[in-house]
């Protein structure tokens, strides 16, 4: 049969199943032939922002997104994704201003309260982000970013064994996320428990090898300990110039 001819529910499931599947060419071809036949189709074009994304070009897909928002006003799901990509981008503040209209859509969306909270935290406003993640635990206590998130602030403001509550319990629900141990280390750092901070180091890097923080952080640990061979290692494990830096010195 003539692919375009297919119901155009059917090609967006069919693209939306490449993504998830991670090929993307497959699911962007599949965008562009709807969109060839309908350009102002909103969940196709959502759906190729996502691809955008995916391929690194955030600012192709924030482009993508802010069509879909101003064709689909009322999309939670558009709205999410775009503020978060605008997070990434390095702009909070527009990330603020779309997610608070996804909170107003959606009050009880624990997922837009998170992502609103995280601009909240990009732009250190770090009592209202509290707040915000605090308010979706409240509707979603199981969330994991949400969890992650909050227990990453509590470690920046040096309150680490609450920290270490919400990230335990994000452990459990998602063992399998390098972040989740990278900031459980950070916690068991600084409550001083050196061999668990160690441990969830080096399990977010066997989950992730070339994550940047968590080997950094396992490099200071072992360098504190005088383990200076380890800590080279990971010092340059993490790609961070400083840290290179930090692995000259201890050679």
């Amino acid at each position: 049969p003539d692919p375009s001819m297919r119901d155009p529910a059917d090609s967006l499931a069919g693209a939306r199943a490449h993504l998830a599947a991670g090929r993307l060419a497959e699911a962007e071809a599949a965008c562009t032939a709807l969109l060839a036949a309908a350009p102002d189709h909103a969940p196709a074009l959502h759906l190729r922002g996502l691809v955008a994304a995916r391929r690194g070009d955030t600012a192709g897909a924030i482009a993508l997104l802010r069509r879909v928002v101003a064709l689909a006003p009322d999309s939670l799901p558009a709205r999410n994704d775009l503020g978060a990509l605008l997070i990434a981008a390095g702009d909070p503040v527009a990330a603020e201003a779309e997610l608070a209209v996804a909170v107003d859509l959606v009050p009880t969306s624990a997922e837009a309260r998170v992502n609103l909270a995280n601009a909240l935290h990009a732009q250190g406003r770090l009592e209202a982000a509290e707040a915000g993640y605090r308010e979706a635990l409240a509707l979603d206590p199981r969330h994991v970013r949400g969890l992650v998130s909050l227990g990453n602030l509590l470690v920046q403001v040096r309150r680490p064994q609450e920290a270490h509550e919400h990230l335990v319990g994000a452990a459990v629900l998602a063992p399998g996320v390098a972040a989740v141990h990278q900031f459980l280390g950070h916690a068991q750092r600084d409550l001083g428990r050196v061999a668990e901070a160690v441990a969830s180091y080096r399990r977010a890097i066997a989950l992730e090898p070339g994550i940047p923080d968590a080997n950094e952080s396992l490099g200071f640990v072992l360098k504190a300990e005088g383990r200076f061979d380890e800590a080279i290692a990971h010092f340059r494990a993490s790609g961070k110039p400083q840290a290179r830096a930090l692995a000259l010195e201890c050679e």
